[in-house]
């Protein structure tokens, strides 16, 4: 080994490889410069630092086998045996030389990692450590004190806009949506709400409408000792709304010393001018955090709000996703009539308009990135992502569909992150909690994935009940089947909610036979199939999916990716696909990530497709 590292100090290699390293180095940050200025593809700089790393094995073979000399380039002669030891002081100048080299190289090693992060991830990185130690606050839904009590979403939306110019700012760590207003309605003494928020500085307020005059009271309080620090009172036309909330967001900043210039701007153009297409975007937006048939009372308030604004962008950004979302409330909540192909082509109509009307909307970017997902483009999904979050780094809706996509591609370490950050911004909506433990789960965090589902009952029982039957597919594979069946026993409210299922699925497994009819219909069937797999492995699961389609009764499997990632290596689940006729509809609406076509007749299946 001495003697092949004298060959390669001779031979000028390590310091061919450290020049390279400085300018590869230097190549890679002006093209991240290339890249923000002059608004190339986000796949850029990607490809140049690709092609600087394929580069660095050619400059070493070429550094080895060729020497400059006075008569010009030739091949390197090999080195001379002799006995007379090399020049201490030489050797004491290549050492310096050598070591400064590999220290060079290590750095641009670094960089090159760091630089291959994705857009998104760093854009949240950014804002993360940015609010980490910032003065910490949170914004409770302002009251509705209108004779007709019909003013609740105003207040909520009224106090959701000034949350949201609060979280743009890069010196304020400010608590979600979800967290804060789950007081809602609620007489705790604001000091109870800031130890269970964890805040240090809450904003609290109410609204009183009369026909279009609005009084508008708000305060900020230390949660320390319940201080105000500032409260004030609007008597104004409801005309004035906006610069109302304005008004009270830099009143609260200039108490914490806080910026809101990037906030207020990217409000400004969220907002619409106005008030009555503004209102139907609050009404819609309180409706679309009820889900259910609340999500049809959405897109007909944001329809409404476009009819009369066609130029409102964030309307249609969030009548976009409201679509995008509604297909899995299809059976259950009445629209099962309409066609998906149909509902997916008004969400993306929708979310073309906000990006033509205000590509440098947040929401419109956001809602681009979810109908990319939902189309299975990937790397377009990714960008459009990375976008809103270098606008939004901090809004926990954005995260939470793009943790989604991560997983979706099998980037489980990096939706992970993103997850515990997530749950950081707002700790208190369950299905936060869930994106969380699922991310734990897919890296093998088994402890901390219960963990995340047992938070999620404290907080949203509900949301904990719709996942129950993925908690009993984690403890069978964290602890074993007997774990699953003892949980199951002592679990009522499993029993409640899937009657049969669940212990139908363990018992189909532990005699190796297929599952039963009633229960390839239950609206569980992913999580089911899932159990299946734990349980009885991939047998089991082919062996039950190919009884269906034996008989005719093709499950909906196309998107079921979690129990269909786990067996996709094999030739027999590629037929499968093929049985089931899967590949047809992928070619109509997007491959998953883990198969491709080949060819307009053959495709494959596996980890060479990622």
């Amino acid at each position: 080994m001495n003697k092949f590292f004298q060959e390669l100090r001779r031979r000028t290699v390590i310091q061919v490889v450290g020049i390279y390293a400085v300018v590869g180095w230097l190549l890679a940050q002006a093209a991240v410069v290339l890249q923000t200025s002059l608004s190339f593809p986000p796949w850029f700089s990607g490809v140049v630092v690709g092609l600087i790393l394929l580069g660095l094995p050619i400059a070493v073979i070429l550094a080895w086998a060729f020497e400059l000399t006075p008569d010009g380039i030739r091949l390197t002669t090999s080195l001379p045996v002799t006995n007379s030891p090399p020049s201490t002081t030489t050797s004491n100048r290549k050492s310096i030389l050598e070591y400064a080299i590999l220290i060079g190289l290590a750095l641009f090693m670094s960089t090159i990692v760091y630089d291959s992060r994705s857009d998104a991830e760093k854009a949240a990185d950014a804002q993360h450590e940015a609010t980490s130690s910032a003065p910490s606050i949170a914004v409770l839904p302002f009251v509705d004190m209108s004779e007709s009590g019909d003013q609740e979403y105003f207040g909520d939306g009224i106090a959701e806009e000034i949350l949201y110019v609060l979280s743009q700012s890069p010196d304020l760590s400010v608590v979600g949506r979800t967290s804060s207003f789950q007081f809602k309605e609620e007489a705790i003494d604001i000091r109870a709400i800031g130890a269970a928020l964890n805040v240090e500085n809450i904003v609290a307020g109410s609204v009183r409408r009369d026909g279009q005059r609005l009084r508008i009271s708000a305060q900020l309080v230390r949660t320390a000792d319940g201080i105000n620090l500032w409260a004030e009172t609007y008597d104004r036309d409801a005309t004035d709304i906006f610069k109302v909330q304005d008004d009270i967001a830099n009143a609260i900043a200039v108490q914490l010393q806080a910026s809101l210039e990037t906030g207020a701007k990217s409000l400004a153009n969220k907002r619409s001018q106005n008030v009555f297409a503004y209102e139907q975007f609050l009404k819609g937006n309180a409706e679309f955090g009820k889900r259910g048939d609340g999500l049809l009372e959405a897109i007909s308030s944001y329809e409404n709000a476009v009819s009369i604004d066609p130029g409102f962008a964030a309307a249609w950004a969030n009548l976009a996703v409201t679509y995008a979302t509604l297909p899995m409330w299809l059976d259950t909540h009445g629209t099962g009539k309409t066609s998906a192909a149909a509902i997916a082509t008004k969400s993306e109509y929708a979310a073309n308009r906000a990006i033509e009307l205000d590509p440098d909307l947040a929401a419109s970017q956001h809602a681009l990135g979810v109908i990319l997902r939902e189309r299975r483009q990937w790397a377009r999904s990714e960008a459009a992502f990375a976008k809103a979050l270098a606008i939004a780094p901090r809004a926990p809706e954005i995260l939470e569909d793009y943790i989604q996509l991560l997983g979706m591609v099998g980037r489980w370490n990096e939706a992970q992150k993103l997850a515990i950050r997530l749950t950081e911004i707002d700790s208190l909506t369950g299905v936060y909690q869930f994106r969380l433990a699922i991310t734990e789960w897919n890296t093998g965090n088994y402890d901390a994935a219960i963990a995340a589902f047992e938070r999620m009952q404290q907080v949203s029982p509900e949301t904990a009940d719709n996942t129950l039957i993925e908690l009993i597919d984690l403890i069978a594979e964290a602890h074993g089947i007997e774990a699953a069946s003892s949980f199951l026993h002592t679990c009522t409210d499993c029993q409640a909610r899937y009657p049969g299922l669940t212990r139908q699925v363990i018992e189909s497994a532990k005699a190796e036979t297929a599952l039963e009819p009633q229960a390839l219909l239950s609206g569980e069937l992913e999580g089911a199939d899932y159990l299946l797999l734990v349980i009885g492995g991939r047998d089991a699961l082919l062996t039950s999916l190919e009884r269906r389609a034996a008989d005719g009764n093709l499950p909906v499997v196309a998107d079921n990716t979690r129990s269909m990632a786990m067996i996709r290596t094999t030739q027999r689940y590629k037929q499968l696909v093929i049985d089931l006729d899967l590949d047809r509809y992928w070619r109509e609406h997007g491959w998953p990530s883990f198969c491709k076509p080949l060819n307009s007749s053959d495709f494959e299946c596996g980890d060479d497709a990622l």
